[in-house]
């Protein structure tokens, strides 16, 4: 990359072509502050950096490194037709039940809204129809009322309707957490995904089912795994491991991926989406530091810095000791000082079960 011009070396290109050509001025003046042949050049210098600015930005713009915001969004669709995921919204399963079917037959329409003890809400994706005799449980797929990750509910948590349906004995909860809530993505993910869109373009492959499944709002982690006999010949099935930024896979949201995947998968292949749930794991470190440095500051920056590590791995991914080694070695120009005792624990790589996603929380990284 090559360093524009500053205003004071466009000055002194101007200076340099009055000292140089001038008859009728004399040259000193354009060294005198205030002076008319001073100002000229100065705000001819100043317009000519603004202009050279802007250009720059212009030429920025055009790169898939340098956009940035609306007009990464642009240069995406303009040269891959890929576009931004927004805000996606939390996806569960819920289940109703009655303890008797004294009310007979109804239905639990599409839209209706359950609660939680805090009001969170969701509304059903489908209408939910009791017969006659039945006493359930009857499933239906909900979505959060609001998008975003702060709107993701844990089992159980949905236990309420906002108004009650039919029958008044009818009792609602969801027998799995909620998964796919997402803030809109972010310019790094969404940039990495745009530059992955040309490798994938052929259809049909590993790299394109993956690609796929990131495609779908909610969806921050997804693997794809071929099965392959004995032998070495495919067997006409790929296992989809899907998870959100939690390491978390609703029912849901894995029927919303199977969905999305008739543009990714081979015509006549069976993906089977399969949900990540995530594994916590704890960390534990042994540091020293040099003298005359704040080390409770430090040491929250690196347990920090330890978690986003650790919950950026996708599903199926592998938790490497050196990893953890290299989050600690960013911090050595700062007075963090690593041995090779360094990472107490985990003592070897982990190395998750299929579905799995490994995952920690800040209190599981500890400092001796």
């Amino acid at each position: 990359m090559v360093d524009l011009p500053s205003r004071t070396e466009i000055f002194q290109v101007g200076r340099q072509v009055i000292v140089d050509r001038a008859t009728r001025i004399d040259p000193a003046q354009v060294d005198t502050d205030g002076s008319d042949a001073n100002i000229m050049v100065a705000s001819e210098a100043a317009m000519a950096q603004e202009v050279l600015r802007q250009l720059a930005m212009g030429l920025e713009r055009l790169t898939l490194d340098g956009a940035t915001g609306e007009h990464l969004d642009r240069y995406a669709w303009d040269r891959h037709q890929v576009t931004r995921k927004g805000a996606s919204a939390a996806l569960t399963t819920l289940e109703f039940s009655r303890v008797s079917a004294a009310a007979g037959a109804g239905t639990i329409a599409e839209g209706t809204l359950v609660k939680t003890g805090t009001g969170i809400q969701y509304r059903t994706l489908a209408d939910a129809t009791f017969g006659a005799l039945d006493v359930g449980p009857v499933e239906v797929d909900a979505q959060a009322v609001e998008a975003g990750k702060e709107t993701q509910v844990g089992e159980g948590a949905l236990n309420a309707f906002v108004a009650q349906p039919f029958d008044a004995s009818i009792a609602v909860t969801n027998p799995e957490p909620a998964a796919g809530g997402e803030p809109r993505e972010s310019d790094p993910t969404f940039r990495e995904r745009v530059r992955d869109s040309f490798r994938t373009a052929r259809r049909g492959t590993v790299g394109a089912i993956e690609q796929g499944a990131l495609a779908v709002t909610g969806v921050v982690s997804a693997e794809a795994v071929e099965t392959i006999d004995s032998e070495e010949v495919p067997q006409r099935f790929v296992e989809l491991f899907v998870a959100d930024s939690d390491g978390l896979a609703s029912t849901a949201l894995a029927t919303k991926v199977r969905r999305s995947l008739l543009e990714y998968r081979a015509c006549g292949i069976y993906v089977r989406v399969s949900r990540s749930t995530p594994v916590f794991v704890d960390v534990r470190y042994r540091l020293a530091f040099k003298a005359n440095v704040d080390t409770l500051r430090l040491t929250s920056q690196v347990r920090a810095a330890t978690v986003a590590q650790v919950n950026s791995l996708g599903a199926n991914a592998t938790l490497r000791v050196n990893d953890l080694a290299a989050v600690l070695n960013r911090y050595v120009p700062y007075g963090l000082v690593v041995g090779d005792d360094a990472v107490v624990a985990p003592v070897g790589d982990l190395v998750p079960s299929p579905g799995q996603t490994v995952r920690t929380t800040l209190d599981r990284v500890t400092v001796e």
